[in-house]
C-alpha cells in the first residue's frame, strides 16, 4: 500500500473523514482509529501529532480496543502525556460538543479502565503498561484487570469435580487448590482440553501463590508441554522482573523445559496481541515480548541444563540465527547485545561476529544487515512501520532502531559496504529515521563519498 500514489492515498484519507465527520455513520470509529494511523505515519497526509491524538482518542472513546490498548505507548512514542490529551480534546469527542473539559483525575481514571478492557479481552501485551500505570497514579491499584481476564477466559464452571484444581489455578482461589490436592493429590496430573495443566494455567493467569504451592507438591511436573507444546516458562512473561529471578532458576531445577519451540502466546483470538507470529522456545519468547530480565534468566539457566544438546546460543545453529534475525527485526538491540555477551563470557568471541550470518525471510536467504528494514508483521495488524515500531518500543522506538543498527555495524570487519548496504535497504524499504540515521553515523561517508561508493559497487 506505501507505494501507490499519493493522489490516492490522500483520496482515502478524505473519504475516512468525510465519514469520520458524521455522527450517525456506524463506521465512525473505525475510521477514527484509520485516521490516527495515517496522520502518525504520514499516509496520504503530512505527519500531524496533534490529529493523530485527537483520532486515537475519539477511536478510544468509541470503544477501539487497539486504540485503547496502545493509549499509553503511542502517547510515550509521541512525547506527549496522554492525561493532556484527554483534557484538550474532551470539546472534540463523540459524545457532544457542549461538554466540559476533563478533570485530571477523570482523564486518569478512563486511561486505566481503557487499559484494564485491553487486558481483560486478551491483550497481556498491556499489563505492565497498565501496572505502570497504576504506580504512576495513586488510587488506581485495586483495579485488577486479570481478574476479570481469568473469568472471561477460564475452564468452564461445569467442569467435573477432578477438575476443580484447573478451575482454582484461572481463578486464583489458592484454598480450593489446597482442598483439591489435599483430597486426590494425583489431581495434579489433570489438564484441560488444550493440555495445559494447573502449573501452566497458574502462571498463564498470573497466579503467583498458586503457582508457588504447586511448584512445592510432590509428583509435581515442570516439563509438562500442552497442546501448543508451550511449557510453563512460555507463560512468564505476565510476571514482575523480582518474580521472574526467582521463577526460572527454580523450574530449572526442576527439569522445566527450555528446548521445545511452542505456538505464540494468545488468550483471546480476537484480542490485539502486539507481537510475532512465529514459534518460539521460552527464549525466543522472551525477545518476542520484550523482557529482558526473563530472556537474562532463561539463558543463564539453558547453558547450565542438563541436557544432551547444547546451550542454543553457543551452538550457533539454526536457533541461534532465528534468535538474532527476530530481535533484528524487532529492533530489539537489548537481546543482541544480551547474545553477544553471553557467547563472549564464554569464550565463542568468533561466534558473536554478526556479519556472516544468513537467514531465510520471505523464501529468501538475506543477511543480517538487511533485516531490520523488513517489517514487524505483528499477529493480525496490518499497519505502517513507523506505528508499528512505536507500538512496540514506545518513547524509545528511535533509539532502539539506532542501537540496533550499531549492533551490527560494529561487528562488520567491511564497515563501509555493510553501510552502504543497510543505506540502500533503508530507501528501498521508506525507513526514513533509519537512512537519516545511517546517513550521519559515519562522518566520512557523506553524500559525495556515498554516490562514489554507489558508482564503483553497482552490482554489490
Amino acid at each position: 500500500m506505501h507505494k501507490c500514489s499519493h493522489r490516492v492515498k490522500s483520496k482515502t484519507v478524505g473519504e475516512l473523514l468525510k465519514i469520520a465527520l458524521i455522527r450517525s455513520d456506524k463506521r465512525r470509529a473505525a475510521c477514527a482509529w484509520e485516521l490516527c494511523i495515517c496522520y502518525f505515519s504520514g499516509f496520504g497526509v503530512e505527519k500531524d501529532w496533534m490529529e493523530s491524538r485527537h483520532w486515537l482518542t475519539e477511536a478510544s472513546v468509541m470503544g477501539v480496543t487497539t486504540a485503547q490498548a496502545i493509549y499509553v505507548r503511542l502517547h510515550d512514542a509521541m512525547g506527549y502525556d496522554p492525561m493532556d490529551t484527554l483534557v484538550t480534546f474532551r470539546s472534540r469527542l463523540a459524545d457532544g460538543a457542549e461538554m466540559q473539559p476533563y478533570r485530571r483525575e477523570d482523564a486518569t481514571g478512563l486511561v486505566c479502565e481503557w487499559l484494564g478492557h485491553a487486558v481483560s479481552a486478551g491483550s497481556v501485551d498491556i499489563i505492565h503498561d497498565l501496572r505502570r500505570f497504576q504506580q504512576a497514579n495513586d488510587g488506581l491499584d485495586t483495579f485488577d484487570p486479570m481478574a476479570m481476564l481469568r473469568t472471561t477466559s477460564g475452564a468452564s464452571t461445569s467442569s467435573p469435580y477432578d477438575a476443580q484444581i484447573l478451575l482454582a489455578a484461572v481463578s486464583g482461589d489458592l484454598q480450593m487448590v489446597k482442598s483439591a490436592v489435599g483430597s486426590k493429590l494425583e489431581c495434579i496430573e489433570e489438564v484441560d482440553s488444550s493440555g495445559n495443566n494447573a502449573v501452566i494455567l497458574a502462571a498463564k493467569f498470573g497466579n503467583l501463590a498458586i503457582l508457588r504451592f504447586l511448584l512445592q507438591q510432590p509428583g509435581i511436573r515442570v516439563d509438562h508441554l500442552n497442546k501448543g507444546n508451550q511449557s510453563v516458562l512460555h507463560f512468564l512473561a505476565i510476571f514482575d522482573d523480582a518474580d521472574i529471578q526467582t521463577l526460572v532458576p527454580h523450574l530449572a531445577s526442576m527439569g522445566a523445559d527450555g528446548g521445545e519451540e511452542g505456538h505464540p502466546v494468545v488468550y483471546t483470538p480476537d484480542a490485539p496481541n502486539f507481537s510475532l507470529p512465529v514459534r518460539c522456545c521460552p527464549l525466543l519468547n522472551a525477545v518476542v515480548q520484550r523482557r529482558m530480565v526473563l530472556f537474562r534468566e532463561i539463558l543463564k539457566v539453558t547453558h547450565q541444563w542438563k541436557s544432551a544438546l547444547p546451550c542454543a546460543v553457543c551452538a550457533a545453529g539454526s536457533r541461534f540465527r532465528k534468535m538474532i534475525a527476530v530481535s533484528a527485526v524487532l529492533h530489539n538491540y537489548e537481546a543482541i547485545e544480551l547474545i553477544q555477551g553471553h557467547l563472549e563470557e564464554h569464550g565463542k568471541r568468533a561466534r558473536a561476529d554478526l556479519e556472516g550470518i544468513k537467514v531465510w525471510y520471505q523464501n529468501e536467504l538475506i543477511p543480517l544487515r538487511r533485516i531490520p528494514f523488513h517489517g514487524i508483521l505483528m499477529r493480525g495488524l496490518d499497519l505502517p512501520e513507523p506505528l508499528l515500531r512505536a507500538i512496540y518500543h514506545g518513547k524509545s522506538h528511535l533509539l532502539a532502531q539506532q542501537r540496533t543498527l550499531d549492533c551490527i555495524l560494529s561487528q562488520s570487519s567491511t564497515r563501509k559496504a555493510t553501510l552502504y548496504s543497510m543505506i540502500s535497504e533503508s530507501t528501498l524499504h521508506d525507513t526514513v529515521d533509519a537512512l537519516d540515521y545511517l546517513l550521519k553515523v559515519d562522518s566520512g561517508f557523506g553524500a559525495r563519498e556515498l554516490l562514489r561508493y554507489a558508482l564503483e559497487n553497482s552490482d554489490f
